[in-house]
């Protein structure tokens, strides 16, 4: 994505007066029509009033003052037509047709015909419905029927040349180009569908406004999205803009249908708190960015996702959200349900009633990722009333995030269809559980779970875990219960220390799973691993697995869950040990046999009979009667 817009240039200045009369919108209407193309409109400090929406031209400058009030009292219309500051689409002529579907990546549009496409000039194709556009410049026009449309970039969407859905319908286009709006401090306050809408603009940039929605004069405050780049748009900036949806706009700031947009250093609050609404929208967008921007006291802060998630056209991929603050909203923090390849860097999700990052990624169309990717490196979701992070569908990656202090879990990984890695994963002082496993895939390493009732609560799903630091529970409580699934833990420690220790390492009380490789135990603690007869089955894989510094290291009543127990020799005799974890393929040297005093030690046990996964026989010395440990290596 390009860091900024191309400049303009001001070549003459014109000044124009607010005066606060009817008179207002057309007056200021004829001086930036006068000044298209030519130089700068400034406005002057002083109470303007708009009762009808300001068109604007091709290469537009306007500056205010810091002293400058718009008073905009424009009629709601339709959601977006009824805006003070309105960008028309560019969509010109008669509906063209594509005579082949595209080639996603490729730089080529085939048409049955021209309708007055010219090199240099612009293609608009328009799908779902009228929903969602974009816009091509033409570097060359071939053929004689069908034509050969080439394009200014690679054409990242799938058209269709069918009337069904997502069929494409082709426009020529002459869009909003350069048009430069700088507040300067400015305020709009008032009423319409949006202060700014712009459908369709090209290298624009809104800077330095504060748009407040109120009732002006009788005349019900915006109610729809604040401001919006609207459909279509390449390379357009939000920066520094300051709203206050004061509870009557339904968001704050939007890129819609974008390509290489900039939301920066805004704050945006107050949005109203209802279903879906939030305070910045990323919809069905490309290559787009929000960046050092403040979002509170409204619905979900962030939003990336579909335009239409009934059709879903097309999810916003290769969105970079860096350096946010999303805090005290009703809902999440950030949500992301229509996004791919998307990155959450140095960002925040603090005191939110529901989540600091809720990812809820459906069936997602792009051509930058087959999979929902959504990264979060270096950001913290803390505070909040729900939990810190919950994933109920999606692929996730955490590097170096925090989820402390939350009023549930730290992380709930929610349903089959999650998946989520990490590195460098802090769960810290979570009211219940540090991490919440219902479903799906985590693995990762670096997992620090401390002063919570519970480090890990798993009732389903794969889970592995390696390299923990710390695992600490809340005096009473337990690091690690496990109801069912899959649980790997590599060079794992539970660590006791500072807490007071807590009485469990391991609660293993439903069928499942639970491997262990490389595990230790320091601090203090009453037990180590804690299974019910019949239920658990608990894998140890190879290397040291040591919980001796608990009291009661090992509770495993019925001995065939597990593919290690203990066995008494019969001399000469063969003795039949129940274990589940026994292979057809296991060899004498894939079990260890442990010396204890009893009888008249002869040779090494020597295995016999195996029946897999449920016993295996075993024979001495005559007079050998040894009690012996067994490990029996998974294969």
């Amino acid at each position: 994505m390009e860091g900024d817009v191309v400049a303009h240039t001001q070549r003459f200045t014109r000044k124009w007066l607010p005066r606060y009369t009817a008179n207002d919108s057309a007056n200021l209407q004829t001086e930036i029509d006068a000044m298209a193309g030519k130089g700068e409109v400034v406005i002057l400090p002083g109470d303007g009033l708009l009762t009808t929406r300001i068109t604007m031209p091709t290469n537009t400058v306007v500056s205010a003052h810091p002293n400058t009030t718009l008073y905009s009292r424009v009629a709601r219309v339709d959601g977006y037509t009824g805006a003070t500051f309105f960008f028309p689409s560019g969509q010109t002529g008669a509906q063209l047709g594509l005579a082949s579907a595209n080639t996603v990546g490729g730089e080529t549009l085939s048409l049955t015909a021209l309708g007055g496409l010219v090199e240099e000039g612009w293609v608009q194709i328009v799908v779902e419905d009228a929903i969602s556009a974009v816009q091509y410049l033409i570097k060359d026009i071939a053929g004689a029927g069908p034509f050969t449309i080439t394009t200014e970039r690679p054409i990242l969407y799938a058209f269709l040349a069918t009337a069904a859905a997502h069929g494409a319908k082709v426009y020529r286009s002459v869009p909003r180009e350069r048009v430069f709006l700088y507040g300067n401090g400015a305020t709009i306050i008032g009423a319409g569908d949006r202060a700014f809408e712009a459908i369709g603009s090209i290298d624009s940039v809104f800077e330095d406004w504060k748009l407040v929605s109120a009732t002006e004069n009788g005349v019900a405050g915006y109610a729809g999205f604040m401001a919006s780049f609207d459909n279509g748009g390449l390379r357009n900036t939000f920066r520094r803009i300051i709203v206050d949806a004061n509870d009557q706009a339904i968001a704050g700031l939007a890129l819609e249908t974008q390509e290489m947009s900039v939301i920066e250093d805004c704050d945006i609050r107050n949005v109203v708190i209802a279903a879906g609404n939030s305070s910045v929208y990323v919809y069905e967008s490309h290559d787009c960015a929000v960046k050092d921007t403040r979002v509170s006291d409204g619905n979900y802060g962030i939003s990336i996702d579909y335009q239409s998630s009934a059709t879903r056209w097309m999810s916003s991929s290769a969105i970079k959200v860096n350096g946010c603050k999303s805090q005290n909203n009703a809902v999440a923090g950030y949500w992301i349900s229509g996004g791919a390849s998307v990155e959450l860097t140095d960002c925040s999700g603090l005191r939110n009633t529901d989540h600091g990052l809720r990812v809820d990624n459906g069936t997602v169309v792009s051509v930058t990722s087959a999979t929902t990717s959504i990264r979060a490196k270096g950001s913290r979701f803390d505070n909040n009333t729900a939990g810190g992070i919950i994933v109920s569908s999606g692929n996730v990656d955490l590097v170096g995030c925090t989820a402390d202090n939350n009023a549930s879990y730290g992380i709930d990984v929610a349903a089959a269809a999650a998946s989520v890695t990490f590195e460098g994963l802090q769960c810290r002082g979570n009211t219940t559980q540090a991490v919440l496993s219902i479903a799906g895939k985590l693995s990762g390493t670096g997992l620090v779970c401390e002063n919570g009732l519970y480090g890990l609560y798993i009732a389903g799903g794969d889970v592995s875990v390696s390299g923990v630091a710390r695992t600490t529970t809340t005096p009473g409580y337990i690091a690690i219960v496990f109801y069912g699934g899959a649980l790997r833990l590599h060079s794992f420690v539970f660590d006791g220390a500072g807490g007071g220790g807590a009485p469990g390492m391991i609660s293993h009380t439903t069928a499942g799973t639970i491997w262990m490789d490389n595990v230790r135990a320091t601090g203090t603690w009453t037990n180590g691993y804690v299974t019910v007869t019949g239920h658990a089955t608990f894998v140890w894989k190879g290397n040291m697995v040591d919980l001796s510094i608990a009291t009661t290291p090992w509770t495993v009543p019925d001995e065939s869950q597990a593919n290690f127990g203990n066995f008494t020799l019969a001399g000469a005799a063969s003795v039949t040990v129940n274990c589940r974890g026994i292979k057809a393929s296991s060899r004498p040297g894939n079990f260890v046999a442990y010396d204890d005093n009893g009888g008249v030690p002869g040779a090494s046990p020597l295995l016999g009979a195996i029946v897999a996964n449920t016993s295996f026989a075993v024979s001495g010395t005559a007079g050998d009667t040894r009690k012996c440990r067994y490990l029996v290596e998974p294969t």
